[in-house]
């Protein structure tokens, strides 16, 4: 599996293992809304997600709610600037989803799916697999499979671009998405992302706060466009020796979780002129023993890394929400 979070678990900033970039269209229409969300608000205002290479196979994840009646185009799969894949809301009363398949409506089979409710949030996943004859389209509704396409995606290379937003200049729709993940090897089904954050002293804390508690310098989010939250360098934990650790408690798991799929670690680090240590370490504890990601270079402008685990590195077997519950995440400093 290599996976990507778009949102919720770090209010904009993705978190993943594979290398994305970003394209903002009428940014000044975008917005978070409720922490975590990612509202569109006004005509043409998109995110696009730029991946390294193409993708030959995607699982693309969220759920989304409209506002408005007009339809409009809702996520876009792309090979450079060509659309492979589109999936739109049909409006207009009839309040529907259907996907475009290489520019041909594949319209949904299952009529208990709409009409979509004013202001329902809805679960979608959409699959995609490159092939000019025995190529792949599926749509999920709310865990129901309602497209499934076999033969000509337009594309045996892949896809390398994902649009999401309110790409239909002549209308005024407003549509809202969250937990965003997408996937090139496996269905994410029905899942949610939950952002959780330092809330409190775990077993280490070596690194010196500008203000105390360590924990409480780190448990900021940035977004991933910058107008969407403030200066987070206000506050942090620094050091000038190598090897040194801070370690925090998490927030909880909501009670609904009754089972985890993975988790990911984001780490944000800046340096400020020539220190010792060079790298800033991920870090895990979980069963009594720490485990490390890949080290972040400390950059003047701060820089991120990222680390998934898919099972507990205790264990070998699938993180329980007990086990969640009971790790602590952090960095140390590295040469």
């Amino acid at each position: 599996m290599a996976r990507i979070f778009l949102s919720s678990a770090d209010h904009g900033h993705r978190a993943g293992d594979f290398p994305i970039a970003y394209q903002y269209t009428n940014p000044s229409g975008i917005a978070e809304m409720e922490g975590s969300c990612l509202a569109f608000l006004s005509n043409g205002a998109y995110v696009e997600v730029q991946f390294g290479s193409k993708k030959t196979e995607l699982y693309v994840r969220f759920m989304h709610k409209y506002n408005g009646n007009a339809g409009w185009l809702v996520c876009d799969l792309k090979e450079d600037t060509n659309d492979k894949i589109q999936l739109c809301f049909l409006g207009n009363a009839v309040n529907a989803y259907y996907l475009k398949v290489n520019n041909v409506d594949q319209f949904c089979s299952n009529d208990a799916h709409s009409p979509i409710g004013f202001s329902e949030p809805v679960w979608i996943e959409v699959y995609f697999k490159a092939g000019t004859t025995t190529g792949q389209a599926k749509l999920w509704v709310n865990g129901d499979l309602i497209v499934d396409f076999t033969g000509n995606v337009g594309t045996a290379n892949g896809v390398n671009r994902i649009e999401f937003g309110t790409r239909q200049p002549s209308q005024t729709p407003c549509a809202y998405y969250d937990h965003i993940a997408i996937d090139d090897a496996n269905r994410i089904g029905h899942s949610k992302v939950i952002g959780r954050f330092p809330s409190g002293a775990g077993s280490a804390a070596q690194f010196t706060p500008s203000t105390s508690p360590n924990w409480d310098c780190a448990n900021e989010v940035a977004a991933v466009n910058p107008t969407w939250a403030p200066d987070l360098e206000t506050d942090y934990n620094s050091v000038n020796v190598v090897d040194q650790k801070d370690l925090f408690v998490p927030t909880a798991l909501p009670a609904e979780a009754t089972g985890v799929k993975c988790v990911a670690l984001r780490t944000r680090a800046f340096k400020n002129g020539t220190p010792t240590p060079t790298n800033i370490t991920p870090l895990i504890k979980t069963g009594g023993t720490e485990y490390a990601g890949d080290n972040v270079a400390g950059a003047a402008i701060p820089n991120h890394g990222n680390k998934i685990w898919e099972t507990n590195p205790n264990t070998a077997n699938p993180w329980t929400p007990t086990e969640v519950n009971n790790l602590e995440i952090g960095y140390k400093s590295a040469a």
